[in-house]
């Protein structure tokens, strides 16, 4: 929320931080779907920036909800998703 409020200050570094992690997740994504384990026909790049949403929604409402979102518990839904579609059952079982 400070890069909001302050974007000249923290907004370059908070958009950096958002694109390797959106980067990352579509790389995630990608390597399931290299290696068949991932329908090719899901867009990696939304499914990577849906899962940021997501996240970073969950810590939006946890500024009026506190307590009642667990947004660590978020994530881990988030990860969960990845290994759901790619069939990677050893983190999902984990869960």
């Amino acid at each position: 929320m400070a890069g909001a409020r302050r974007p000249e200050e923290f907004g370059p570094n908070r958009r950096e931080l958002m694109r390797s992690t959106v980067d990352m997740l579509e790389a995630t994504i990608r390597d399931a779907q290299r290696q068949g384990e991932l329908d090719s026909a899901v867009d990696a790049r939304a499914f990577a920036l849906m899962l940021m949403a997501s996240y970073l929604g969950s810590r939006v409402l946890a500024l009026d909800l506190g307590d009642e979102v667990d947004t660590g518990r978020v994530r881990d839904m988030a990860m969960f998703l990845i290994d759901a579609f790619s069939g990677a059952k050893a983190r999902v079982a984990a869960l």
